[in-house]
């Protein structure tokens, strides 16, 4: 089986790998102070092998979700090129690859959030309106019921590699 810039990333960096090498933190408990510049609490970022949770500002996710987050204000196609190169987990050759890799990822994201989207049902919209958000505000924001949205994705021409690189298993049975 092919592995993937995004795979040999989260395969080998671990987000405490990162924060440590990053960012020289020393982590107690698995808990350390937020790579954010306003943050000061000495355990607002819990960290793990795999995935990380800052309670300061709600975000989380995987290495290249800290990375995106950390240095290139949320870019995670960025977060890809500097990890890969940062870590020596590719040459310069494979970038164009990840462009690739990257532009595929958020035409995944893109389809699953249409398909969500259409996936809202009445009692969905009451909790969201109860919530004070308007129509308006549900459809700039494009929020939507998230069901698992393979079949569509695969008929739509996506692979189950490029659906399961997108992250977007993790995301079912939630307003997205």
């Amino acid at each position: 089986m092919k592995t993937g810039i995004i795979e040999k990333i989260k395969d080998r960096i671990s987000c405490i790998d990162y924060m440590t090498r990053e960012h020289g933190a020393h982590l107690s408990g698995g808990r350390c102070k937020s790579f954010r510049p306003e943050a000061s609490n000495p355990s607002s970022l819990m960290v793990k092998e795999r995935d990380w949770y800052d309670f300061g500002s709600g975000l989380g996710g995987d290495v290249i979700d800290m990375a995106a987050h950390d240095r290139f204000n949320g870019d995670k196609g960025q977060a890809i090129r500097y990890l890969a190169e940062r870590w020596g987990l590719s040459d310069i050759r494979e970038m164009p690859k990840v462009e690739i890799i990257f532009r595929t990822y958020l035409a995944v994201l893109d389809a699953a959030t249409t398909i969500y989207q259409g996936a809202l049902r009445p009692e969905h919209l009451t909790y969201l309106h109860g919530r004070g958000l308007t129509d308006e505000t549900i459809k700039e924001l494009r929020l939507g019921w998230a069901e698992n949205p393979c079949d569509e994705l695969k008929k739509q021409g996506y692979t189950m590699e490029e659906i399961a690189d997108s992250g977007i298993l993790s995301f079912v049975h939630r307003l997205m």
